[in-house]
């Protein structure tokens, strides 16, 4: 037993002074060291590679800083010379004047169901996003209203002008299918204009060539029964007494007036009922034969929208009055 017990202790001090060795010589190299299967957590080189870890995990997450910066940079970058497209006469450009709409967008956007400021976004952050020369719907407006708000907003408005003024003006109907031969197109911006003050046209002039009377008149210039953006085009800013007078309708009836059918809602922000009111009792006064329809409801411009809540009882009005002037 004492034999075997000596030499199991210097079997054992062997083992030991030769892994002893091999730490001393591999201590400077301690990525070899973390390699083996037993190392005492308690040594030194357990520290050193805890160190490494913590070093590996700054880097890390400085890297992931880095490219969350550089993503940020880039998307700051793109959304700045979006912007930069904009400004204060891009509605006075020769783009803007030219720009086109398809008539599948069109559609589109009459589809949905939109406030008017809603509609309005859509419609100017969809040309801007393409140039004036959209192919789909894009109504991604957050570049304009981050570095050109201002600039932005009175585009916006032009928008909700223009498109006012084709429901108010809509272009006389076409029954061919080439529009160059249904639609001329005179450029007048910047023409002179005598009437109601000395000024400039700010528009362009459409003529069809089927020439019928529109669906909206402007009747009367009398502030609050007036579409004021006709008035102020018409008649300027601050049109005189006697302009607005002159441009009324309902102040010039006579027996000779013709018949009338007026149709209005109750509800239309844009244009006053009492615009049609007046109207009709100027005409009745004078015992001019006239029918005044007023609807609950439908807003401004619904006589050239299919969804109309009243279409076919408004068009079957229509054509039972005709039947019978």
């Amino acid at each position: 037993m004492n034999h075997y017990s000596d030499n199991f202790k210097t079997a054992a001090r062997k083992k030991f002074f030769r892994r002893s060795c091999f730490f001393v010589l591999l201590f400077p190299f301690p990525h070899i060291l973390s390699e083996g299967k037993k190392i005492a957590p308690h040594f030194p080189i357990s520290k050193r590679g805890n160190a490494m870890k913590r070093k590996t995990g700054k880097q890390l997450i400085l890297l992931l800083f880095l490219l969350f910066a550089v993503t940020a940079l880039q998307n700051f970058i793109q959304q700045r010379s979006r912007a930069s497209l904009l400004h204060t006469d891009t509605c006075f450009t020769e783009s803007f004047r030219e720009q086109a709409l398809s008539p599948l967008l069109y559609q589109q956007l009459e589809a949905g169901n939109y406030t008017d400021g809603e509609f309005a976004d859509l419609l100017t952050a969809t040309m801007l996003n393409q140039r004036f020369y959209p192919k789909k719907i894009s109504g991604d407006n957050c570049p304009y209203l981050r570095f050109k708000q201002d600039e932005y907003l009175f585009l916006k408005d032009c928008y909700s002008a223009i498109w006012n003024d084709l429901e108010t003006f809509p272009i006389p109907a076409r029954t061919g299918t080439d529009i160059q031969e249904e639609i001329s197109y005179e450029n007048t911006f910047g023409a002179r204009r005598d009437y109601g003050g000395s000024r400039t046209h700010e528009g362009c002039d459409l003529f069809g060539r089927i020439s019928e009377s529109g669906f909206y008149p402007v009747i009367s210039m009398t502030a609050g029964l007036t579409h004021s953006g006709s008035r102020e085009a018409l008649l300027g800013k601050n049109p005189s007494a006697e302009a607005i007078a002159q441009y009324s309708n309902e102040q010039h009836v006579t027996a000779k007036t013709p018949p009338a059918l007026l149709f209005h809602s109750d509800d239309d922000t844009v244009v006053p009922s009492m615009n049609s009111v007046v109207f009709y009792q100027a005409l009745k006064k004078n015992k001019v034969p006239a029918v005044l329809y007023i609807f609950d409801k439908g807003g401004h411009g619904w006589g050239m929208r299919n969804n109309f809540e009243y279409h076919n009882q408004w068009t079957n009005l229509l054509a039972n009055w005709l039947k019978k002037i």
